[in-house]
């Protein structure tokens, strides 16, 4: 029992910790992925050819799941990620949004938040917290070469569920002020697609104490979101990310920082409390009749590597992927998105 409350103790820790506010800083572009390989990549359209399929990004989660060896770059990409820099990369030509999410209660102004292609009609509107803000130059991308217009529009430390949430052990109402900012500003904009991307572990207020929320509140919350957005927008939750956890648990990036060998010793699974909460993000979006892409495929199989195709994965806050990587993405992103994208 004894035990228990312990890890209790430490994962609450961990996810209030999780709700601090994480700047995103845009980085330069980081050239087209390592792993680019137009043979793997035959079922995609022609101008995103020259980026890894599914297949090719399991078949490079294997191989880093047994790794004996670091990338040529690995000093490079870790100093990178001790900088902050792992924000925003983006293909040649894309545009990437400007905004770094909000500051208090008020959406950041829509021109500053816009990229993708930027003269079509089809709108996407990215959703969500920090986890919203890390995806945003990879949408960009898939924006800018499947011809949607990107609207990313979140706020750092401020879940999507509709709830009341603490930072730090301190509650944070500009979070429910934003939700209803949010929503008035989507059901303004009327965007063709909604896309739902964040924190699924989520502390809130009430009852006091403090908590991790249930995954029947979570769904819950997640549910009253979604009901509130425009009739007229399609919906997807971007979920199953495979958060590795923090100093309390387990940081695969801090781990690499030693350079053990080899570096698959730094694989990891998720704790239950992850899979929990992801599971209830994939009931909410089944129970609310919307679509859901699971993104653990792209990280994980049995296990999760550190380091795939060549890229590190994971921020050095390891809550977040590494933008250098989720570039990589941008193809079995884009195949992903496409039932929602058709027009």
């Amino acid at each position: 029992m004894i035990r228990k409350r312990t890890q209790k103790g430490l994962f609450l820790k961990v996810v209030i910790t999780i709700a601090s506010i994480f700047s995103v800083i845009a980085s330069t572009f980081d050239g087209l992925p390592a792993n680019a390989s137009p043979s793997n990549t035959s079922a995609l359209p022609s101008n995103l050819s020259g980026f890894a399929s599914n297949a090719k990004v399991a078949r490079n989660i294997a191989e880093g799941i047994v790794a004996k060896a670091y990338p040529k770059d690995f000093k490079d990409q870790m100093a990178r990620l001790s900088a902050g820099k792992n924000w925003g990369a983006i293909y040649p030509g894309a545009s990437s949004p400007k905004c770094i999410g909000a500051k208090g209660a008020t959406p950041e102004p829509i021109s500053e938040c816009t990229g993708g292609d930027k003269t079509s009609k089809y709108v996407v509107a990215l959703i969500g917290d920090s986890r919203a803000g890390m995806w945003g130059g990879t949408f960009d991308n898939v924006g800018y070469l499947t011809h949607f217009k990107l609207i990313n529009i979140y706020k750092s430390g401020c879940p999507a569920p509709l709830d009341n949430y603490a930072s730090f052990g301190v509650a944070t109402p500009d979070c429910a002020r934003f939700h209803e900012a949010l929503i008035k500003l989507l059901n303004q904009l009327k965007p063709n697609l909604i896309v739902v991307s964040s924190q699924t572990e989520i502390v809130v207020t009430s009852p006091p104490p403090f908590h991790l929320a249930p995954p029947d509140v979570t769904q819950r919350d997640l549910e009253a979101l979604i009901h509130r957005l425009p009739r007229t927008s399609k919906v997807v939750v971007l979920g199953g990310f495979p958060t590795p956890g923090s100093n309390d648990t387990f940081n695969p990036t801090l781990c690499l920082s030693r350079v053990p060998s080899p570096p698959s010793s730094c694989n990891f699974t998720e704790i239950s409390a992850v899979k929990v909460s992801n599971q209830a993000f994939k009931n909410a979006a089944a129970s609310s009749h919307v679509g859901y892409i699971d993104q653990r495929p792209w990280f994980c199989l049995s296990t999760c590597p550190p380091i795939i195709g060549g890229k590190v994965v994971w921020t050095k806050d390891a809550f977040h992927a590494n933008g250098a990587y989720l570039v990589t993405l941008t193809g079995v992103l884009a195949a992903a998105l496409a039932p929602y994208t058709a027009h």
